[in-house]
């Protein structure tokens, strides 16, 4: 009793400090003091709760990991293998509740459980059963995750088997919020992040297929754990309170509008996130519901949001856990529920998942997935402190000591791509031993796919126009894209293999670069060379670390041009992003790391802790003139200014080979690939005649994307509107712009006049 009174004011608290709940002060700690003390009027054991809640809600010291993570944990804890593909025997048990799903698919559709019809169900089941339950005890703590998914796969296969597995079932009950909660206190995780790195995880589709699978049998499962329909009953029979008795919510309405767009205009509410408590109470399925479905907007839309709902969502489903709990029911846990209850809780979730990982169909992914996996050791990507303070002298040796500093790295068994990245980058030093000091660099650009891989021959030929090839390595991530470069870059040791196709590949290479002691320019495959970049990138890394590009009239950075020096600000900086990227997948690269900049908003710092920590000297190539893009879908942010034989780099924006032809500003995709890279009128590696000299076309596009003059004012970087913003969020960009001092100075004077 004490410990569920403990566990209830522990969310009151919460939501008290995080503003959420209606009325609760978000500005003056007199108010949030007065909402932490409410709880104590209604539990006399709350004094612990209220305690560790303030702690919580304190902000996080930028110094620290908002993950409660400790910087001086081991590296490989810094980037989990949170999939578990180095555990033993996770593979065979993935495979089993893979078969498992498909079993009870299979019994849902066709009535049985056998899909050679050899053997009876009950065989079926108790062949299943006895294989999940003789996993080892240690897979708990070696896989928290995949157990996640193993008890859901020991609870469905128990509860079809006939009644040799009763016993069994009885003994084995699943609290799903209750082992969130505390998997994730014993990684040193807070329960939202922990949340979404499950959202992010390949367990996650077991126990989604399996619940899908389970409800899909529905009846059967009834009458075997359910018959008197108590989940029904309890779980799916919300009334409407009046405003007087309750929250006032329409949860009838709700339920009956079961699909994502009709429910959509009801989550949106401004009162949906108001009096959370009760509609907890009244209707803990229908608020984890609406959640669920915000956290599918928001994940798309204003990310910033996505934090505090994770954490919604998880401390729902422990609510869920204590109202069984506190029922002392014998038959009847959380998979029990999410079975059997008319809420579509399940459909949800697994379209919750496929928002958070990306995924463009059942099996394709978006570049922008980010898997627990990498072509790098975690040690090669994260660093620590020592050796991160050591690079300011490695960045300094001469060519001969750095290179056997390389070659005695190769022999410390690295991971196969970052042995491939050593050579090229010895290859790299041997073609320019004149590369000396903190100028030492390498281009980096990252290519996959066959629709790019036959532009790679361009590409390079345009970079060996301006001597680049010694330095220029090209990141392939599949066969096409290698054998593309090999066949046709003059130094082939720079043709690097990798596997992983996201886009978090290339920050990772980018840090095994830094680290190594080379500064990296990394440049998206999507442009296009007139000028050589070096002399305008080194003259701008004379008084910064972190050199990028930004969007024409938008204050949004442009990651396609970045330079980070090998030092070791810049390098800290970057293993920090990867380190956030990994636990908060759903964020788009380029707002990550705009974000870890501290120019836009991640979460509700306040509440979760920034993780805006040091940031190293940085500074924007001209956008102008120089670093420019083409317009695609905004003549005010996009495009450039001035003369064309001004212009540097032109990046012309086509990552995914498609436009959104109701926004672009043509109305239509055009392959600008083929202009560049396969055109016959072309000599790339001619530059005494420019590229628009050469061919008319060439010159035509670059005048339509040409505006008359520079933008009179830069709009605020903000996908939602301002006047969407809630009051919090004005509130922490004015804070955290003021934190970075001068630099920051234009984005706060913008800042502050519309908010004006």
């Amino acid at each position: 009793e004490q410990l569920r009174a403990w566990r209830r004011s522990f969310w009151d608290v919460w939501v008290g400090c995080s503003g959420i709940e209606a009325g609760a002060p978000e500005t003056t700690s007199g108010g949030r003091v007065e909402a932490m003390l409410l709880p104590l009027r209604r539990f006399p054991v709350a004094l612990a709760g209220v305690v560790v809640a303030w702690f919580m809600c304190k902000p996080t010291l930028a110094e620290t990991f908002p993950w409660n993570v400790s910087r001086d944990a081991p590296v490989d804890n810094l980037l989990p293998d949170f999939d578990c593909y180095a555990v033993e025997e996770a593979e065979d048990i993935f495979d089993t509740l893979t078969l498992l799903a498909h079993s009870i698919a299979h019994y849902a559709r066709e009535g049985t459980a056998s899909t050679t019809g050899n053997d009876g169900d009950d065989v079926v089941w108790l062949n299943y059963s006895n294989r999940l339950f003789s996993v080892p005890t240690w897979f708990d703590g070696e896989c928290p995750l995949g157990f996640l998914a193993l008890q859901t796969g020991r609870w469905a296969a128990c509860r079809l088997g006939g009644d040799a597995l009763l016993p069994r079932c009885l003994e084995h009950r699943f609290w799903m919020g209750g082992t969130l909660d505390k998997q994730a206190k014993d990684i040193g995780l807070r329960v939202n992040t922990y949340f979404l790195v499950f959202l992010n995880s390949r367990w996650v589709w077991k126990l989604v297929d399996l619940l899908k699978g389970l409800r899909n049998a529905a009846a059967t499962v009834a009458k075997k754990v359910d018959p008197a329909a108590f989940v029904r009953r309890a779980f799916d029979s919300c009334r409407t309170h009046t405003e007087a008795e309750g929250s006032g919510w329409p949860w009838p309405d709700l339920l009956t509008e079961v699909t994502v767009q009709d429910v959509t205009h009801i989550s949106l509410d401004t009162m949906a996130m108001h009096d959370i408590r009760m509609k907890l109470t009244e209707c803990s399925l229908g608020f984890l519901s609406m959640t669920l479905i915000r956290l599918l907007i928001f994940a798309k839309s204003m990310t910033e949001e996505v934090v505090g709902l994770a954490h919604l969502a998880a401390s729902s489903v422990v609510f869920v856990d204590d109202l069984l709990f506190d029922l002392q029911l014998d038959w009847c846990d959380t998979i029990c529920v999410l079975a059997l209850t008319a809420w579509p809780v399940v459909t949800l979730l697994g379209r919750v998942v496929s928002g958070v990982q990306w995924r463009k169909g059942f099996e394709d992914h978006h570049y922008q997935h980010k898997p627990y996996k990498m072509d790098f050791h975690a040690h090669e990507l994260v660093k620590r402190p020592p050796e991160v303070r050591a690079l300011a002298e490695r960045s300094a040796l001469d060519p001969d000591a750095l290179a056997l500093a390389l070659a005695a790295e190769g022999r410390q068994r690295p991971s196969a791509v970052g042995r491939g990245v050593l050579r090229a980058l010895q290859a790299s030093l041997l073609a320019r031993p004149e590369q000396a000091g903190p100028g030492r660099m390498v281009f980096v650009t990252m290519v996959y796919g066959a629709r790019l891989s036959k532009y790679i021959p361009g590409a390079l030929r345009r970079a060996d126009a301006f001597d680049l090839l010694p330095q220029w390595l090209l990141f392939c991530l599949d066969e096409d894209a290698l054998a593309s470069c090999r066949a046709s870059h003059a130094f082939p040791e720079l043709c690097v293999a990798g596997d992983t196709e996201t886009t978090v590949s290339k920050f990772a290479i980018i840090a095994f670069i830094v680290h190594s002691g080379f500064g990296a320019l990394y440049l998206d495959f999507d442009l296009v060379l007139l000028q050589d970049p070096r002399p305008a990138v080194l003259r701008a890394a004379q008084e910064a670390e972190l050199v990028l590009s930004k969007d024409f009239g938008s204050e949004c950075i442009n990651i396609g041009v970045t330079y980070l020096k090998s030092h070791p600000d810049s390098a800290d900086w970057m293993q920090r992003l990867l380190i956030w990227m990994w636990h908060h997948p759903y964020e788009f690269c380029q707002k990550a790391f705009a974000g870890l900049m501290g120019l836009e908003d991640l979460s509700r710092y306040e509440v979760f802790g920034s993780p805006v920590g040091r940031v190293p000297r940085r500074t924007f190539l001209d956008p102008l003139n120089q670093f420019v893009t083409s317009t695609v879908y905004s003549r005010e942010a996009q495009g450039w200014t001035g003369d064309m034989e001004g212009i540097v780099i032109y990046h012309f924006l086509d990552g995914i080979g498609g436009v959104d032809e109701n926004q672009a500003v043509q109305g239509k995709y055009v392959n600008l690939y083929d202009l560049f890279y396969d055109n016959l009128a072309l000599n790339l590696s001619d530059t005494s005649r420019p590229l628009w000299v050469q061919d008319p076309l060439i010159q035509q596009h670059l005048l339509w994307s040409r505006q008359p003059a520079p933008p009179t004012k830069e709009h605020i970087c903000a996908f939602v509107e301002h006047a969407a913003w809630p009051s919090w969020k004005w509130k922490q960009r004015q804070e955290v712009l003021r934190s970075l001092g001068p630099v920051a100075e234009p984005s706060l004077r913008r800042l502050l006049t519309v908010s004006k």
